[in-house]
């Protein structure tokens, strides 16, 4: 499977939605959108978006919601789709309103389609861009919204600073020494989880750089080839996942300050770990699962899942 392929298959990557950016800048084009009969509006508050009450399936409403600002995400199914970030009072308002739930990323991707998740991620994070971005970094003025959302000028026409929406590349990496993959596990985290090593990209760092170092950072192990798997938006708040695989030239273990523990697992070791339960692996939607996921199958013909689920 290529490199897009496999990309499309990563969680929150999945989305059907034709953005058409380039119709953005049209004030007069996104007006007719935003008041089109068929036009649907998605709700975001907080980081979370409003489901219905089974959380089965995302609320799409038939009209806007008066004097708040929408955003345009594109056009999905045959209509535009817009999102309204809500006040606390309005969202308790409007769920009431509508008999929905509001629930956050995570729990999203464990119950909607990966469509629907992938459309919450997005909204989720241009509401939240523009949140952190409401006035000029530049001059401190208040920030006009522009372009549907994607936008945001500075309002002193002295200034007229724009920002586009930020996200934070971070790499993240199986690592592979013969038939035995490392992983490790940060402090805060439950106990017996495990998974791939990763960080951010820093500047003036490339990618391949930042992979080389956070292993050496946080390991010890010193690589000598790394190959790119995929990518996935990781809007927590705003970080795009870079994923690799890569080749050991050491197993020496030197922790760094970043890791309570750091260990090779043989895929013996592995495969039993994770049918007692000693070993647990980040959730099935994130990147990190799909690289050990991938691993697996190369070397036993068999899903993961299927593993996990014993």
């Amino acid at each position: 499977m290529d490199h897009y392929h496999r990309s499309a298959q990563n969680w929150f990557s999945a989305s059907q939605i034709d953005r058409r950016t380039e119709r953005r800048h049209d004030q007069d084009w996104l007006q007719s959108q935003h008041d089109a009969v068929n036009s649907a509006f998605i709700l975001i508050h907080q980081r979370c978006c409003l489901l219905n009450v089974e959380a089965t399936a995302l609320l799409q409403l038939p009209c806007a919601i008066d004097n708040i600002q929408t955003c345009y995400l594109g056009s999905h199914a045959g209509h535009a789709l817009f999102a309204q970030t809500l006040s606390a009072e309005h969202a308790n308002q409007h769920a009431a309103h509508h008999s929905g739930r509001w629930l956050d990323l995570r729990t999203i991707a464990t119950t909607l389609s990966a469509d629907e998740a992938a459309i919450c991620a997005y909204a989720v994070a241009i509401a939240n861009w523009q949140q952190q971005h409401r006035y000029c970094g530049c001059c401190g003025s208040a920030n006009l919204i522009q372009h549907g959302g994607h936008r945001m000028t500075c309002s002193n026409a002295a200034c007229g600073h724009i920002t586009f929406p930020r996200i934070d590349p971070a790499m993240i990496t199986l690592v592979q020494h013969e038939d035995a993959i490392l992983l490790g596990r940060q402090h805060s985290w439950p106990e017996r989880r495990y998974s791939t090593l990763a960080g951010f990209v820093e500047p003036g760092e490339s990618i391949e750089d930042a992979v080389h170092r956070k292993v050496q950072e946080e390991a010890g192990i010193l690589l000598q080839e790394i190959h790119y798997h995929s990518s996935q938006p990781w809007p927590f708040p705003a970080s795009l996942m870079l994923g690799f695989r890569a080749c050991a030239a050491s197993t020496r273990i030197v922790l760094g300050a970043e890791l309570q523990d750091a260990r090779w697992w043989r895929l013996s070791d592995f495969e039993q770990s994770v049918r007692n339960g000693d070993l647990l692996l980040s959730m099935p939607q994130s990147i990190a699962f799909a690289l050990i996921r991938d691993w697996y199958q190369e070397q036993t013909g068999q899903a993961l899942l299927e593993l996990v689920h014993k």
